[in-house]
């Protein structure tokens, strides 16, 4: 619960630790492909390709927070 709290006023500091959790996501899939005996290359194409494009991924993330839609409220009531 504090943890929640806390994101939402430092927006900042949220997106900054989902960025790297998605990276971190991205980095395991590529590693599983290598270690399958993919080339680098086409290890990361394909994980990729897999994954989407990150901005679409965080938005869906951002979206299923609780305080998004906290947020969208109070935007509301302005």
């Amino acid at each position: 619960m504090l943890r929640w709290i806390r994101r939402l006023f430092q927006k900042s500091r949220a997106e900054t630790e989902l960025d790297q959790e998605l990276l971190d996501h991205l980095d395991r899939q590529i590693a599983g492909y290598v270690a399958a005996g993919l080339s680098p290359e086409e290890a990361r194409r394909r994980a990729k390709l897999e994954f989407g494009g990150l901005e679409r991924v965080k938005e869906e993330v951002r979206d299923a927070h609780w305080e998004t839609h906290l947020d969208n409220l109070v935007r509301d009531f302005r």
